[in-house]
């Protein structure tokens, strides 16, 4: 039996905890700008996830060209979150709250939906911060201009194919819902890295905490949103949650030559076309634990273009 959207748990808990859990709520709005335990020969980014580390252009490199290619990622990470909360999670959060989407009224679930557009600001003013005091430290007058991110390039693509308004916003819902499940596995890539600067991992560690929480909550809004559709609609959206899937799991190159460039680094061309192509068919995320629950839930599993692997 599906949740109603007024006796959703995680919508109920959500609610009634987010004064004393989110970080908002308990961390003020300084924490990015931290200097603390600032180490300016700690790298920004992982080494180990630059997909093109071991190739043999690249290896040329100087260190100081390897560390402005990863105080560029780090950038290019916090931009992408940014991406993902603005223009993937807010707007089906918005179709929620102004009830475009079937299923989904009562108090508490309108709740626990405006306080996680409260989180989801509150992470990208973390994550601009965090942005921009790299720049400072670094000596960067600004985060360069980087390509829009693989996830959102899909969503338009998506959108651009739909005239119906309701498949447009189930379009919307569904990335939505596959970016909140699963973006912990993203956060969690710099969250538990104890090899760079702290102050990164300490803003992605907070952003996952309150995403935890988002993704139990979206687990019950699409559980809700998907009793209440009708068969064209149910129809759609298993369409859609295997598509989203695929480009938020995806290596994402568009922003390394970029980076390769700005870092004075030569022949990034064919790094990054060489790269692209022996990591083709292979994936960034591997995490689908919490998505495959929730087709699970659904019972929608088998009916989904993907391949989870093998069961946990």
């Amino acid at each position: 039996m599906f949740p109603s959207a007024t006796d959703a748990p995680a919508a109920r808990a959500f609610a009634r905890s987010w004064a004393r859990r989110a970080s908002v709520r308990r961390h003020g709005h300084d924490v990015a700008a931290e200097d603390e335990g600032y180490d300016p020969s700690l790298p920004d980014y992982p080494i180990e996830m630059v997909p093109f580390r071991d190739h043999d252009a690249f290896r040329q490199a100087s260190p100081d060209q390897v560390q402005r290619v990863l105080t560029l990622a780090w950038l290019v990470y916090n931009q992408r979150t940014i991406t993902a909360e603005e223009r993937i999670a807010n707007p089906a959060f918005a179709l929620v709250k102004d009830g475009r989407l079937p299923g989904l009224d009562g108090l508490e679930m309108h709740q626990a939906v405006l306080q996680s557009l409260i989180d989801e600001h509150f992470h990208t003013l973390m994550h601009l911060t965090a942005m921009h005091g790299t720049c400072r430290r670094r000596g960067l007058a600004a985060p360069p201009v980087f390509p829009d991110a693989i996830t959102y390039r899909s969503l338009c693509h998506t959108l651009a194919g739909l005239d119906d308004q309701a498949d447009r916003d189930l379009a919307v819902f569904a990335y939505a819902v596959v970016a909140e499940i699963s973006v912990n596995a993203y956060l969690d890539l710099i969250a538990k890295n104890d090899r760079i600067q702290p102050a990164h991992t300490r803003v992605a560690a907070m952003h996952n905490h309150d995403e935890f929480m988002h993704a139990s909550l979206l687990i019950d809004v699409a559980a809700a949103a998907h009793a209440a559709m009708n068969d064209r609609h149910r129809r759609r959206f298993v369409e859609l949650l295997p598509q989203a899937l695929t480009a938020f799991a995806a290596h994402d190159f568009s922003a390394w030559n970029t980076v390769l460039t700005l870092a004075g680094i030569p022949d990034a061309d064919r790094i990054v076309r060489e790269t692209a192509e022996a990591r083709r068919g292979t994936a960034l995320l591997r995490d689908y634990s919490g998505l495959r629950r929730l087709a699970v839930q659904l019972d929608i599993l088998n009916d989904l273009d993907f391949d989870f692997g093998p069961a946990a």
